[in-house]
């Protein structure tokens, strides 16, 4: 009889930031993401309920940055109940219908680019959890 592996890892408030903010950093510099960037301005609200967890994403002239403080009006906004909602939407690459709020009609659009990348980069950082440098981000 074996044990199901969990749907999400075992990770830290901290070790998810990390985890997190790397991945944002790795999507930002996908070159076929910032062409499609290229004209969009818009911040992202994103938030994980449960573990009282939020964090935001700017993008500006085919730039993503990421800010660990919530912007106070974002265009956009993404909320998860939980930290197993929001990994398996990692593990899927896809929002949830009921996770994304838009201002702007567009944004979902652009938005499902953006998270694909970033999916992928969480994903790549999960299975091996190793910064540029060489050393451990967990």
């Amino acid at each position: 009889m074996s044990e199901a592996p969990p749907r999400f890892p075992a990770l830290s408030k901290r070790a998810a930031r990390r985890l997190i903010q790397r991945a944002v950093v790795l999507a930002g510099r996908d070159r076929g993401l910032h062409v499609h960037l290229r004209h969009e301005q818009f911040t992202a609200l994103c938030r994980i309920e449960d573990w009282n967890f939020a964090w935001s994403i700017a993008a500006r002239r085919g730039r993503l940055r990421f800010d660990r403080r919530p912007v106070k009006n974002p265009e956009l906004t993404l909320t998860w109940a939980s930290a197993e909602e929001f990994f398996a939407d990692v593990e899927n690459s896809s929002v949830g219908a009921g996770h994304l709020t838009a201002s702007v009609p567009q944004l979902p659009r652009v938005w499902e680019r953006i998270h694909t990348v970033f999916c992928a980069s969480l994903r790549q950082l999960l299975a091996n959890p190793v910064g540029e440098s060489g050393d451990p981000l967990l």
